[in-house]
């Protein structure tokens, strides 16, 4: 979860996906001298933002990421299910997907 004291760089190292929200806000972070050690809340205040507006942009954030986490957790769960096999007593998955040698 990103919160107000997450630096911008943190931020776009863990989730690139996210620039596209802080675009749309006028914030653009990439290549700026300040966002290796700003916190979000000091940039976004830094460019005008009023703290509502912060929250406004760290709960679509949030959301994004959260959104993203469901779609992989979703996908991992049907590659899973597809290359587990239950030989006799045990029943295990290979985890990283069909075809790199589940037992």
């Amino acid at each position: 979860m990103i919160t107000r004291q997450t630096t911008i760089v943190d931020l776009l190292k863990k989730y690139p996906e996210v620039m596209d929200i802080l675009l749309d806000y006028g914030i653009e972070c990439i290549g700026c001298h300040a966002s290796p050690s700003e916190s979000i809340e000091e940039g976004f205040l830094a460019h005008g933002m009023s703290n509502d507006e912060v929250n406004e942009v760290i709960d679509k954030i949030n959301a994004e990421i959260s959104t993203k986490k469901d779609k992989l957790e979703t996908k991992q769960d049907d590659d899973d299910d597809s290359c587990c096999s239950n030989s006799g007593e045990s029943n295990t998955c290979c985890g990283s997907g069909c075809g790199s040698g589940c037992k």
